[in-house]
């Protein structure tokens, strides 16, 4: 019995050491699960900033690709807006040419005492009306000339635009150049491939991820398998519980029955001493069996064949006597031995209920930031909206600009042709029939309210060509035909390149460019390729 009691004790020992054991390897298995949770959400946070790298540069690449084509359409206005300008001067001068120069003339008194004919009064009229309405077409050039320093200015602040926006794209070229091209020195078509391979590697481990999380998520509800999750580990935990107190009760049973055990060994051994004879072994008739002296003379296994008689059936008794408390012990014990056993098996079941609700946290989590990139997306596509819109409001201001260009050359051209017209077919007409109908003109007496600019124009060429009868009035329609030419041309060209316009803004808003141009930086040395964009992912 003391070998069962040592042992029993060794085993409750060993459960104890045990439980022990597992409770500090549980604790490391959920720091481990702790620790695996959170590199997986680094390893999220590292793929969601490559493909925000991505994203950008694409950006970047787009917007400097649009700012480019607003540069070159800028330029073609800002040519277009030079020549008109040059156009109006040299038809200024050419007017200014035209028209005789103004002479101070004495007064009307005197030209009678010094004898002036009545046709010397009429041209002199006819200068005074002409040298008016040369002041109104100054008045006209003036209008002209702020309106055209109002679309200059107009187009200084679409270049500040521009500039504004150059540099938002050298900010977010810096940008993705520190983050995404730093790599170690090697070939730049080996440091491309090793890009592609990894955009390619990190793409398919995006898709495989989304698309389990959208299987699981259409598939399955997470909240509630966590829900049940959670119910089943609280039930296996109350098990847990009832089932320790149990062992224990169990455990204090065993500690009463080996104390109650011990008292009755001690009973036994009480009265085995109280029942034995005391004989003398001096006076003893028995041999001696086994007597042998130790060193100090002391005889050693004594007794006799009676007394070990006696004692045989005493052995046998303390086996017998308290039987039904042994059977009970082993019962006792295969009862803890199983609750051992239960015990581990909850254990293990619990470890498994924590290792599921940890996948299911982690796919809720996987879950949950999905929707955050599905509305970090989602923003991005309206300010790309937005952006897009005030792109086409700017090409819509610039085709309302190209327009009122285009009216503005279109009507100068139908004045000078209209002019130079009139000019020519009066130079070939006899001028003596239309000297009085000029000098009623100019004196006022048959005047014309809605007479503009054009008759003004070619009342001043009839006067010219009367009084001087020269070649210079045929070199000047000649002048004024070139020039109605030459803006009937420019007009044409300024409408074809409109129409061009317009059409590659049509296409492009139909097929924008799937290929770009640009700068790669590779510590420090710069390698100029080509980019080409990636469709877009199925969740986008």
């Amino acid at each position: 019995m003391d070998s069962l009691d040592s042992s029993t004790r060794h085993e409750l020992s060993k459960l104890g050491y045990s439980l022990a054991r597992n409770g500090s390897v549980s604790h490391i298995v959920r720091t481990l699960l702790k620790d695996l949770s959170r590199f997986r959400n680094v390893s999220e946070d590292l793929s969601q900033l490559s493909r925000r790298n991505n994203d950008l540069s694409l950006a970047a690449m787009l917007y400097k690709t649009q700012l480019e084509e607003k540069d070159a359409e800028l330029k073609i206005l800002s040519k277009k807006f030079d020549g008109e300008k040059e156009a109006l001067e040299e038809k200024i001068r050419n007017l200014e040419e035209m028209l005789p120069r103004t002479v101070e003339v004495p007064k009307s008194n005197i030209l009678q005492t010094l004898g002036v004919s009545q046709t010397d009064r009429e041209a002199l009229d006819l200068l005074r009306y002409a040298d008016k309405k040369l002041h109104e077409l100054e008045n006209t050039n003036r209008t002209l000339m702020s309106q055209l320093d109002r679309n200059v200015t107009n187009s200084g602040l679409l270049i500040n635009k521009i500039k504004l926006r150059d540099s938002e794209i050298q900010r977010l070229t810096q940008l993705v150049n520190s983050g995404s091209c730093n790599f170690g020195v090697g070939s730049g078509n080996a440091q491309i491939q090793v890009l592609r391979e990894q955009n390619a590697r990190l793409q398919s481990e995006i898709d495989e991820i989304r698309g389990r999380a959208i299987e699981s998520s259409t598939n399955h509800d997470f909240k509630a398998e966590l829900a049940t999750a959670i119910e089943e580990r609280r039930e296996l935990a109350r098990q847990l519980d009832h089932y320790t107190s149990k062992l224990t009760a169990l455990q204090k049973l065993l500690h009463k029955y080996e104390h109650e055990l011990k008292m009755a060994r001690l009973e036994r051994d009480n009265a085995l001493a109280a029942d034995k004879p005391t004989e003398n072994a001096a006076t003893s008739t028995e041999p001696l069996r086994g007597n042998i002296q130790d060193e100090n003379g002391n005889v050693t296994n004594y007794g006799t064949e009676s007394s070990m008689a006696k004692q045989r059936p005493s052995r046998n008794n303390e086996n017998s006597i308290p039987g039904d408390r042994s059977e009970k012990l082993a019962a006792y014990e295969k009862k803890i031995s199983k609750l051992l056993r239960d015990l581990s098996t909850l254990q293990d079941a619990v470890a498994k209920k924590d290792q599921e609700i940890t996948q299911l946290r982690g796919e809720i989590a996987i879950v949950g930031l999905a929707h955050e990139e599905n509305l970090r997306l989602r923003a991005e596509v309206s300010s790309l909206r937005k952006s897009a819109t005030e792109f086409r409001n700017e090409i819509r201001q610039l085709r309302g600009h190209v327009k009122d260009f285009s009216a503005n050359a279109a009507r100068a051209a139908d004045a000078v042709h209209g002019s130079a017209t009139v000019v020519h077919s009066r130079a070939q007409s006899p001028h003596e029939e239309e000297l009085p109908h000029l000098v009623e003109k100019a004196s006022g007496k048959s005047a014309n309210p809605s007479s503009g600019i054009n008759g003004c124009r070619s009342q001043c060429e009839k006067s010219a060509s009367a009084s001087l009868e020269t070649p210079a009035l045929l070199e000047k329609v000649a002048l004024l035909e070139c020039e109605m030419r030459r803006l009937q041309a420019q007009a044409a060209l300024d409408i074809e390149n409109r129409l061009r316009t317009e059409t590659r803004l049509r296409e492009m808003e139909q097929n924008p460019p799937k290929k770009f141009r640009g700068l790669l930086k590779i510590d420090g040395g710069v390698m100029r390729t080509e980019f080409e964009m990636q469709a877009d992912a199925p969740d986008r």
